[in-house]
């Protein structure tokens, strides 16, 4: 979940189906721009050209000298968007239709209305399962959360939640409808029956919601979409399962130590990730004789990279022999063990 702070025009709830672009100058707008808010810092040289962008068919909006008008987001107390940088919305939700829309206010700042109710008109009676017209990215969201009403022809009401959720493969969903409190609007059951699935058509990897309707009467659906993107796993591990040194004189060897985030994207945790590296003692170099090496536990703070690289320190202490040094990894917090899990260290003497 995220909030905003900054410019109080920017109205939404949520918005982690942001993906956020670095421009230093305006690029070329493309057709594929249609519909997304970008922004572009004041590391633009030409004021004119800093400022955001939201659709080929309303064009450039400046944003002043400076960034004003622009837009702080933070995601988990964290600053993710700082102003003026640029913003790139996905509205990749719901069969191509907006997700989030772009609103100008006319004066250098921007309204951004999220989690759009979106209409389904004339859903056929005597029919199931087929799809509603929803649906949703299987590849980029794991789950979503569906706030829906019906309104039958004949005059049959209902509203409730709808969770979907799948696993690439199957699909479902739990439905928890109107309480007793509403049955004054219903006017009898609406006879509407929810499922999902994993369509494996033309458009495959997309998740749908289906309905079977027993009652016979068309009616209307109104949806209003929430997406979950899966968990995070981040994964720690040895970047090399050996190195080599020389070790006729004393000096400091560097054994790389990385992450790697199950999406690509920055560590979501507000906690970060942490891993522990240890001698193992198995190796045939003499601990605090040939070498030294301390316990040293690697962090990643909230926002490191995928794939991101902290190294730790082995002393060679330049007794010129040849032997090995064995390292463990551990993983401590916010995190779980990659592949490589072990480094040995080779020391060889200069005359080998």
């Amino acid at each position: 979940m995220g909030k905003h702070s900054g410019d109080d025009d920017l109205n939404f709830f949520e918005l982690k189906n942001a993906k956020v672009h670095i421009y230093t100058a305006q690029p070329t707008w493309v057709a594929a721009d249609e519909g997304r808010l970008i922004y572009v810092t004041v590391a633009e040289p030409d004021p004119a050209k800093r400022g955001f962008f939201k659709g080929t068919d309303s064009g450039w909006v400046n944003m002043a000298t400076g960034g004003i008008g622009g837009v702080d987001v933070e995601e988990n107390d964290a600053l993710i968007v700082a102003g003026a940088t640029p913003l790139d919305f996905v509205s990749d939700i719901a069969g191509g239709k907006e997700f989030a829309e772009v609103i100008d206010d006319g004066v250098g700042g921007v309204e951004i209305e999220v989690d759009k109710q979106i209409d389904y008109l004339e859903l056929a009676g005597s029919v199931g399962p087929v799809p509603t017209g929803f649906t949703f990215d299987a590849e980029t969201y794991r789950a979503c959360e569906v706030i829906y009403a019906i309104e039958k022809y004949d005059g049959k009401l209902e509203t409730g939640h709808i969770m979907m959720m799948h696993d690439n493969v199957v699909a479902g969903v739990v439905v928890t409808r109107r309480g007793s409190e509403l049955l004054p609007f219903t006017e009898g059951n609406p006879a509407v029956v929810f499922s999902a699935d994993i369509d494996t058509g033309p458009n495959p990897d997309v998740c749908r919601l289906l309905y079977t309707e027993t009652d016979g009467q068309k009616f209307h659906l109104g949806v209003k979409p929430r997406p979950i993107r899966p968990n995070q796993i981040v994964n720690v591990e040895f970047v090399l399962s050996a190195s080599l040194i020389v070790d006729d004189v004393p000096s400091t060897h560097q054994v790389d130590i990385r992450i790697n985030t199950s999406d690509g994207n920055p560590v979501g945790a507000p906690g970060g990730a942490g891993g522990q590296a240890t001698d193992v003692g198995t190796g045939s170099a003499g601990a605090g004789i040939d070498y030294t090496f301390a316990i040293q536990n690697p962090n990643w703070l909230q926002g490191a990279l995928d794939g991101d690289i902290i190294s730790v320190d082995v002393v060679i202490l330049g007794t010129d022999v040849d032997a090995t040094i064995d390292l463990g990894l551990a993983a401590i917090f916010g995190c779980r063990l990659g592949p490589t899990t072990t480094h040995i260290v080779t020391l060889q003497s200069a005359g080998a």
